[in-house]
Order: C-alpha cells, then sequence, then structure tokens
C-alpha cells in the first residue's frame, strides 16, 4: 500500500465527513463512518505485526488481523444510509464511496501481506485457499455486525448470546434474528427492510471482494 496516498484519500474522506457535519447537523453518520474508518486500518496494523514477530505473537497477530478484517468489508453495506437523507444522495454517494474506498485499500494490502506470506512459508494454492475461506467467513462476520449489530470485541464480551443469535441465523438462513439484546434490537430495526438471505450475502459480497483482489494482486505482481 502507498501509505500517504491512502493517509490523503482518508483526509479527503474525513473532510467530506466535517462538511456534512455543517450541512446536515447530523453528527452520526459522520462519527460511525469515521470511527469505522479507524478500525479498518487495524487489520492492515495486525498483519505488519504479525509478519514482524515470531512464534506465539505472530499468531496472535494473525488472529487479531483475521478478527478485525471484516471491518474492512463493512462499508459495503453502508450505502444503506443514501436515503434517510434524500436532498444529500449525491454527496453522500461520493461520501461513502470515499470512506469505502479507503476501507478496502487499507483491507487488501493487509490481505496482500499475509497472502504473500503463506505464498513463501506454506504453499501457493494452500494460500489462495485460505485467502478465498477467509474472505467469506470475514462476509460471514460483515452480515452479522450489520443485521444482528455485533461489533468485534462482542466475541469476548457476549460469547454466550453470540453463540445462540448465530445458531438462529444458521439453520434459518437469516430469515429469523434471535436478538437478545434491546439496545441491539432497536439498532437493528433501521436495517430490517433491507436484510438478505445469508447465503445470498455471502456469496454476492465475497464474489464482489475476490474478483477485486485477484485483479488487484494479479496486476500488482506483473508491475
Amino acid at each position: 500500500m502507498h501509505l500517504p496516498s491512502y493517509l490523503i484519500f482518508c483526509l479527503f474522506a474525513v473532510f467530506l465527513a466535517v462538511i456534512r457535519i455543517f450541512i446536515t447537523g447530523d453528527f452520526d453518520l459522520s462519527v460511525w463512518l469515521t470511527w469505522n474508518l479507524i478500525l479498518a486500518f487495524f487489520p492492515y496494523i495486525f498483519a505488519l505485526f504479525s509478519l514482524g514477530q515470531k512464534g506465539f505473537l505472530r499468531k496472535i497477530g494473525l488472529f487479531l488481523w483475521f478478527l478485525f478484517l471484516p471491518n474492512s468489508f463493512y462499508i459495503l453495506t453502508d450505502f444503506v444510509h443514501l436515503p434517510e437523507h434524500p436532498e444529500m444522495v449525491y454527496f453522500d454517494t461520493v461520501y461513502i464511496t470515499s470512506m469505502a474506498f479507503a476501507w478496502l485499500v487499507a483491507g487488501y494490502a493487509s490481505m496482500e501481506m499475509v497472502h504473500t506470506y503463506w505464498n513463501i512459508h506454506i504453499h501457493k494454492k494452500l494460500a489462495w485457499i485460505y485467502m478465498i475461506a477467509i474472505v467469506f467467513i470475514g462476509n460471514f462476520g460483515v452480515y452479522v455486525g450489520r443485521f444482528l449489530r455485533f461489533n468485534s470485541w462482542d466475541i469476548i464480551q457476549n460469547p454466550r448470546n453470540i453463540v445462540h443469535e448465530l445458531w438462529i441465523l444458521l439453520i434459518t438462513n437469516g430469515s429469523v434474528l434471535a436478538i437478545t439484546d434491546a439496545g441491539r434490537e432497536q439498532e437493528s430495526q433501521k436495517f430490517i427492510f433491507w436484510v438478505m438471505w445469508l447465503w445470498q450475502f455471502i456469496f454476492l459480497y465475497s464474489s464482489f471482494i475476490l474478483l477485486v483482489y485477484v485483479y488487484l494482486y494479479h496486476t500488482k505482481k506483473k508491475i
């Protein structure tokens, strides 16, 4: 990743966030998207950390990379906010796209680092299998984050709730969302109209992310 260019793109996205606050007086979307932009950089940090370590620390770094990677894909679902301010739809399209580009760049850069490491130390075919599996699992995490309103840290805070709700989600293919927390239940109602079946969502988003990643990976390889 060309870090200076990435940082400039992030600054542009944050600049649009500030402009949006002045225009609409609405802090919520801008604050949450900016926070998600920060979270989306974590996989890059953890990938960089893990590849500079050995043994147990490397495994911890890779686990944290895997845990936070869905944050880089999550932005693709944030276009759901476009109808909230019809008068801002053109501004918000550019704004959310800017955020999405920055997030995906950070996510793809972290994937490329880990993928290259696996190519060298494991096997090229296995490395691709691992990356494909991680993208599919990651988009399962995106679905859980968007519609069940869980966060990455809930794995530690609410493991019992996660197990219960994910079981219901899997056996019903997303047709039933058994949310046990009142706050998350209220939040999920904002997006209930947009719910897709679980496996349709995973296949659709994973296919798009993998197609872009394969293109970028092979383009960089040729350069």
